[in-house]
């Protein structure tokens, strides 16, 4: 059940897209592949009335592969950009 608002994503092309290294992701202590999709969430009904943001990691098949908190929406941004050299422009917004 998703719960969540999708705000924008972006299918990450590899050629344009890679990895700066400034960061991994595991799960216990395999690291994670690169994902193939980044979107950014909102969760609806936040009981604290915060609009807090999460950057989903995604795999082909668009299962969350792992996530990242955010304050704002500018924070998630900077944090692809940050990871993958993804310009502010090049999201789809939904």
């Amino acid at each position: 059940m998703n719960d969540y608002i999708l705000i924008q994503k972006i299918k990450l092309d590899i050629t344009l897209h890679k990895p700066t290294g400034k960061t991994k992701h595991f799960h216990g202590v395999k690291e994670l592949p690169i994902p193939y999709e980044l979107r950014i969430i909102r969760y609806d009904g936040n009981s604290d009335g915060n609009s807090n943001f999460y950057l989903f990691y995604c795999d082909i098949h668009g299962n969350e592969l792992t996530d990242t908190y955010h304050e704002t929406l500018d924070s998630a941004v900077a944090q692809a950009e940050w990871e993958f050299g993804i310009l502010p422009n090049e999201w789809d917004k939904l």
